[in-house]
């Protein structure tokens, strides 16, 4: 599949002791502090987690509904902000927060009062609940929180968003070479605000995919092309942002399959459920996974993963440095080195093969 290069959420937001400045803003007495902190710990445990929330499709009430648009808006805010909080984080020397844990820290720097907060908790939880199911960026969103796929995982794809256009302009620009930008630009927009011709949408999976990804793309697209002709009763068709979705959604589950003994490992090692190691949690999670390296690469990790020395890698940290930090391994019955390649540590958790020692 051609996103194979590509870098790559269970239970709630848990931070409950860790006021967030209630008593800051309303500058009370000590008293009044301590009972909006009480009652802050209390809405906390009251509002399930979103993991928890999102299994069970929980029906929520709340003053706020959300439309797809501005969930996706709010998303993308959250996203920004959060590298933002992260890089101050570190340079602060604190710990970084999971997704889960930041969400709620957003929405108090945004809005500060309680009950707001609360409000707009169940109206994010109510968008995950509706919008997950038939939009893959709100799916993704959901996983992060579940700690189940990394943060930098959105940038796969919005990568693949922008593809999927600039293979649309090559078909346009194929069929009329002496094409102004500003023509093309109309004729893009009349595509993706339309329902998209066949020859089109094959063009884009034939680029982006590979032979076995295409055939079952393309059973994807025209199933629902024929359940959109059932329903409407009118003849087979898709509209570009079904298209781009079923796409989106098919980069995510094949990037779920490949990091699921990932997931499923950092849960079970993650006893406190907190969506962070310490560095012995850490040292269990390599051993589980059947990683074995040096100790001076295991420090090195630690270093790049922890530097502040919080004990507390996120999950998000964690997965993105599997992906990307290389070891050198021997192939099996290579006794000298002499066959010695680099691997991601993902690339090796997935081998099926066994490999005889590691390298810096």
């Amino acid at each position: 599949f051609f996103f194979f290069f590509f870098f790559q959420a269970e239970d709630g937001i848990r931070d409950v002791e860790r006021s967030r400045g209630l008593g800051d803003v309303y500058k009370r007495q000590e008293e009044e502090r301590a009972v909006s902190a009480h009652e802050e710990r209390e809405s906390r445990q009251n509002v399930e987690s979103f993991s928890e929330c999102s299994k069970r499709q929980v029906k929520f009430e709340s003053s706020k509904s959300l439309s797809l648009r501005q969930m996706k808006e709010l998303i993308g805010d959250v996203y920004e902000q959060k590298k933002k909080h992260d890089q101050k984080c570190l340079q602060g020397g604190m710990p970084k927060e999971t997704m889960e844990q930041y969400v709620y820290t957003y929405l108090n720097q945004q809005y500060g009062l309680r009950n707001l907060i609360l409000d707009w908790t169940k109206a994010i939880l109510e968008g995950i609940a509706k919008y997950s199911p038939i939009d893959s960026e709100v799916l993704l969103f959901e996983r992060i929180l579940r700690n189940e796929c990394e943060e930098g995982f959105n940038y796969v794809l919005v990568r693949a968003k922008n593809d999927i256009i600039e293979t649309i302009k090559k078909h346009i620009r194929n069929k009329r070479k002496f094409i102004t930008e500003k023509e093309l630009k109309a004729t893009v927009d009349k595509i993706t605000h339309n329902p998209i011709s066949e020859d089109v949408w094959s063009e884009i999976i034939n680029t982006l995919c590979s032979p076995a990804d295409r055939s079952i793309l393309h059973a994807k697209i025209l199933e629902n092309s024929q359940q959109e002709a059932d329903r409407k009763g009118k003849a087979q068709r898709i509209l570009f942002e079904d298209l781009q979705n079923i796409f989106l959604e098919y980069v995510l589950a094949v990037h779920e399959i490949n990091i699921s003994k990932f997931v499923k490992t950092f849960k079970a090692v993650d006893k406190e459920k907190r969506g962070a190691l310490n560095q012995d949690e850490f040292a269990e999670l390599l051993e589980k996974l059947k990683i074995e390296i040096t100790p001076i690469y295991f420090e090195k990790l630690l270093e790049m993963l922890d530097p502040n020395k919080n004990q507390s890698i996120t999950f998000s940290d964690c997965l993105s440095a599997f992906e990307t930090e290389q070891v050198t391994i021997a192939g099996e019955g290579d006794t000298d080195g002499t066959s010695k390649k680099k691997y991601t540590l993902l690339e090796v958790m997935n081998m099926n093969q066994s490999c005889l020692y590691f390298t810096l």
